[in-house]
C-alpha cells in the first residue's frame, strides 16, 4: 500500500487535512488532479471551511461536441472534486453512486469552477453535492453517495 494510506490502512481515522485556500496535492498521479500525470486534465483543488473549490481550463484534447468539454471529463471532474470532500471530513470513501444534470455546455479555454460539499451523513452514507460553473454561468450540478470504507476490512482485503 501507498506510504501515506499505511495509517488509514490500520484501522485509524484519517486527520482531516487541507490548509483553507492551499492546493490539496493528495493524489499526484491522478488523471484528473495529478500534477505528476502529463495526461492530466489539470484539475487544482483548494480548501475552503468545509467546502473544496476546484479549477481548470480545458483545452481541445478533452472536447466532446466542438467547443465544449466531453460530458465524460465533466463526470470526472465532478467525481474527483467531491471525493477531495472526505479528507477534510476525516472520512475514506468511495462513490457509489454519482448522478448529474447537465445544465449547459462546459467550455473549453475558460476556467471552470467545480465546488463540493457535504451535504448529509447517515452512518457509512455520505450525500455530498457540487456544482460547476464558467464565466458563462452554471453548467452541471451533481450528488453522489460516498460509503465511508471499513479500514480494517478494506486493509485485510489487499493481502
Amino acid at each position: 500500500a501507498n506510504p501515506r494510506f499505511a495509517t488509514r490502512l490500520s484501522g485509524a481515522r484519517p486527520d482531516p487535512i487541507g490548509v483553507d485556500g492551499n492546493p490539496m496535492d493528495l493524489f499526484r498521479d491522478s488523471i484528473v488532479s495529478g500534477r505528476t500525470n502529463p495526461m492530466g486534465i489539470g484539475l487544482e483543488v483548494r480548501r475552503q471551511g468545509d467546502t473544496v473549490t476546484a479549477t481548470t481550463t480545458l483545452g481541445p484534447a478533452f472536447e466532446g461536441a466542438p467547443g465544449r468539454a466531453h460530458g465524460g471529463v465533466v463526470a470526472a471532474i465532478l467525481d474527483e472534486t467531491m471525493g477531495y470532500v472526505l479528507p477534510i471530513i476525516g472520512e475514506l470513501a468511495y462513490t457509489a453512486n454519482l448522478n448529474i444534470d447537465y445544465v449547459a455546455p462546459a467550455p473549453l479555454h475558460q476556467q471552470l469552477r467545480v465546488t463540493a460539499s457535504l451535504r448529509d451523513r447517515a452512518d457509512r452514507k455520505l450525500w455530498i453535492e457540487a456544482h460547476g460553473e464558467s464565466d458563462r454561468g452554471t453548467f452541471v450540478r451533481a450528488e453522489a453517495l460516498f460509503l465511508a470504507v471499513d479500514l480494517t476490512k478494506f486493509a485485510n482485503d489487499l493481502d
